[in-house]
């Protein structure tokens, strides 16, 4: 009798420990499960946040294209009348102000003439800009000694490359007054000759705006680089 006693105990402990250990196992079974979940969830959502940002950024790098491209186009389009007002200096204030009505992407535009090309203006470079928020169109000159317009990137560069260029960012400081890049093109006369060159200046604004809304991630911020690195756009507060 005392036998199958034990047996009866042993065979109780047995199972009792066979249980607890299928609940361990159930247990761990659970919580393996649910990491394994996890992962894949996380994993899928940080694809797709990786799909969303490439979709906004190839979104927003057309829209900067476009914006490009307009202006380029617009400034192309003007060279004929530059050239034209080489013969009829007096009209040339008329040219910038043509491509800043024509373009409401251009905040301000001159036609400056290479240093000693026109005797009678041996520095000539009429600016007219169109104050951010306002309508009105404002005339200006770059030809002084403050400005000195041809020591400026987006006169030098053209003038010794004989070819367009995109400016670095950079505040314009008696000119538009703010933070801008300028496309610039080289003009010629009739003989070949290096006559002046013409601009289209675009503000930063736009673009600080249109980067702004890009948020891939939570608390994430895009910024804009140059071509030499200088960061263009960046969030005040990143």
């Amino acid at each position: 009798m005392k036998i199958k006693d034990q047996r009866a105990k042993r065979y109780a402990r047995v199972s009792a420990k066979a249980g607890l250990l299928s609940i361990v196992v159930a247990a761990l079974t659970f919580e393996a499960t649910t990491l394994i979940q996890f992962y894949f969830s996380a994993r899928g959502l940080r694809h797709e946040s990786e799909r969303r940002a490439e979709s906004e950024l190839e979104t927003t790098k057309l829209e900067i294209i476009d914006v490009i491209d307009q202006v380029e186009t617009g400034l192309r389009n003007s060279v004929w009348l530059a050239q034209w007002a080489l013969n009829h200096p007096d009209s040339i204030p008329a040219v910038s102000r043509r491509i800043v009505e024509n373009n409401p992407i251009v905040i301000g535009s001159t036609m400056a003439l290479v240093p000693g090309y026109d005797p009678v203006r041996p520095l000539y470079a009429p600016y007219v800009t169109r104050p951010e928020g306002s309508s009105s169109l404002v005339y200006k000159t770059l030809a002084t000694e403050e400005y000195d317009y041809p020591a400026q990137e987006w006169f030098r560069m053209p003038q010794e490359s004989g070819r367009s260029y995109w400016s670095e960012p950079y505040w314009d400081e008696g000119g538009g007054e703010i933070l801008m890049t300028t496309y610039a093109l080289p003009v010629f006369d009739k003989s070949g000759t290096l006559a002046a060159i013409l601009t289209a200046d675009v503000s930063l604004a736009w673009l600080t705006g249109l980067v702004s809304d890009i948020e891939v991630y939570p608390n994430a911020f895009s910024v804009v680089a140059s071509r030499s690195g200088q960061i263009m756009v960046c969030p005040e507060n990143s």
